[in-house]
């Protein structure tokens, strides 16, 4: 790393990180982190990766992706100004779309830090990057903007244990039958818990705004900790009946932001395998 005038720029993009560059070095850092896996990611190869250990992994792998397709990859980041960091994107090889505002995850902060919806400016873009084998990939990128009414600690425990970051499925054509058997072999069968979801209208709204689903699964890592794999199933149109449902905790109680002991030496968002 480049160190200069009291921070650590990237090497692959000395300007970035800089003041007034519009992202902060931690979050470019953690961009090309999420983005380097994705490029190279398929969809069984995903699959393979979050059902690995389990009884009956491959017939997973091979239910799942009959009816779904690997979509993006997501984080959240913290920004001072929307039109800056989005201007800075393509820096780091990725075309931003428009800004839209965050429905879903701006709810799941609130609920997180018990503050008001209102008080949290959360905006999303989908930003497009090209895979290794030629195809589309998406990141999604949730901006929260930093106020000073920000509740204390919300930025450095988002980014110390990434909770919204996660890899996510699209359902090209669904239906309520297979949105709800999928939600139940995932649970039943891949030992996730439901962790949420709901619709966002201003997301995609031409085609019916964006519908997401939720899973989570705490793992042993096989070196003493935790792995906590986060899946999303999206797909379009106003499927809120559903998402309004679905939530269980996990075995012990706990919500998905609910931090293990010891966690940060032992805890990752990344799935088994990728």
């Amino acid at each position: 790393m480049i160190e200069a005038q009291g921070f650590t720029a990237s090497p692959g993009h000395p300007d970035l990180g800089r003041p007034g560059s519009g992202l902060d070095v931690v979050d470019v850092r953690r961009i090309e982190a999420v983005c380097a896996p994705l490029r190279a990611l398929r969809t069984e190869g995903l699959l393979a990766g979050l059902f690995d250990g389990l009884d009956e992994a491959a017939a997973l792998v091979d239910l799942v992706a009959r009816y779904c397709v690997l979509d993006h990859a997501a984080l959240l980041i913290a920004v001072d100004d929307f039109e800056a960091a989005l201007a800075a994107l393509p820096a780091l090889g990725v075309r931003p779309s428009a800004l839209v505002p965050s429905v879903i995850v701006k709810a799941r902060l609130a609920e997180r830090y018990a503050v008001r919806a209102e008080l949290l400016d959360v905006r999303l873009t989908h930003a497009a990057l090209r895979s290794d084998a030629g195809a589309d990939r998406t990141l999604e990128i949730f901006m929260l903007r930093r106020t000073p009414g920000l509740p204390a600690g919300l930025i450095e425990q988002e980014r110390v244990f990434e909770l919204e970051r996660h890899f996510a499925m699209r359902l090209p054509d669904p239906n309520p039958i297979i949105i709800e058997g999928l939600r139940w072999v995932l649970r039943t069968r891949a030992e996730f818990h439901w962790d949420g979801g709901g619709y966002n209208p201003h997301d995609r709204p031409a085609a019916g705004g964006t519908s997401v689903l939720y899973f989570l699964r705490l793992a042993p890592d096989g070196k003493g900790g935790v792995c906590r794999e986060r899946l999303e199933i999206k797909f379009f149109g106003d499927f809120s009946a559903i998402a309004d449902t679905h939530l269980a905790p996990c075995a012990d109680g706990a919500r998905s932001w609910e931090v293990p002991p010891g966690a940060p030496h032992a805890w990752s968002t990344r799935p088994r395998g990728v």
